[in-house]
């Protein structure tokens, strides 16, 4: 820990060597409520130091933050309703990688669906956006919610 060498950054900002980016990441995670942090993957391979975090001026006023979103914790069933043989499969996999919490994969009652549609259980709106903001731009959905779900997300996948 020590002191910048410059006092009036305006920005905070955090830099780090090649593959120490999972990690930046993570300290930015951390700090954004009240410093929300640019990251550099600026710092030489052989620097002694793996990551740099310098605060800026950016400090974000009042200790009240937004909810965080358990997107781990709603189960989400993938159906293919575009008839692409692999497609439920491909977004399950990039969906579970992010995060999310993936119950089922599988077919819809129909493989004709132009426009891909995301339906959530009340309660669940959030995650359902988090859902929509994943698959973009391969996907572009339309968020419907449905209280008599039997899981809390549905994602029908159509043709965009």
């Amino acid at each position: 820990i020590a002191d910048a060498d410059y006092d009036a950054y305006p920005h905070t900002f955090i830099r780090h060597k090649p593959g120490q980016g999972d990690i930046a990441n993570a300290v930015a995670k951390e700090i954004e409520e009240f410093y929300p942090a640019l990251l550099y993957s600026n710092l030489s391979a052989d620097a002694d130091i793996d990551i740099v975090l310098i605060l800026g001026r950016d400090k974000k006023g009042g200790l009240v933050s937004e909810p965080v979103v358990d997107k781990s914790k709603a189960r989400i069933d993938v159906l293919n309703g575009n008839g692409i043989a692999g497609s439920a499969r491909e977004i399950a996999d990039l969906l579970k990688r992010n995060g999310f919490n993936i119950s089922y994969i599988g077919d819809a009652d129909r493989y004709d669906y132009a426009q891909t549609v995301i339906r959530y259980r009340s309660g669940n709106k959030d995650v359902a956006q988090l859902v929509a903001d994943e698959i973009k731009p391969k996907y572009s959905a339309i968020l419907e919610e449905e209280p008599l779900l039997d899981v809390d997300i549905v994602v029908v996948l159509g043709n965009r």
